[in-house]
């Protein structure tokens, strides 16, 4: 009898504990995987969100080979969410936090823009995508 209650007790003990590893508290994801996918793919931006990605005045696209510097300038308008987070993803990395603020913003990169990345803008809480923008060598002006 004792063998069996010892046994039921490690049973219980471990599904336990497979139910805890399965348990994922409520709240957003750490990484806006969802939203990266979506911006990867083209989706459109949530209407009444502008999101733009400049190279600074004066840099070319060959900059793009070396790291060149941006500007990102977003405005989510009084009807969308009241904090954003703008994630980085480089073609072969992953997911980067680069910044979190208000309804509207602007920030420079540093001399790490490179053909390729993609910038994504999402509401801070739910991770929804607002908007993307990725840097592209082929869309430069011929000059």
């Amino acid at each position: 009898m004792k063998k069996f209650a010892f046994i039921t007790s490690i049973a219980v003990l471990l599904a336990g504990g497979m139910m805890a590893a399965k348990y994922h508290a409520p709240g957003p994801d750490p990484l806006p995987g969802i939203s990266l996918l979506q911006a990867a793919v083209g989706a459109p931006a949530v209407p009444g969100v502008a999101f733009d990605i400049r190279l600074l005045p004066g840099a070319d696209c060959t900059a793009l080979q070396n790291g060149a510097i941006a500007e990102a300038q977003w405005h989510v308008g009084e009807a969308g969410p009241r904090e954003v987070e703008l994630w980085i993803q480089k073609p072969d990395g992953k997911p980067q936090l680069w910044e979190s603020g208000g309804r509207e913003g602007r920030k420079l990169t540093g001399p790490w823009v490179r053909d390729g990345l993609l910038f994504v803008l999402v509401e801070s809480h739910s991770h929804r995508l607002l908007a993307a923008r990725s840097i592209d060598k082929d869309r430069c002006p011929v000059r």
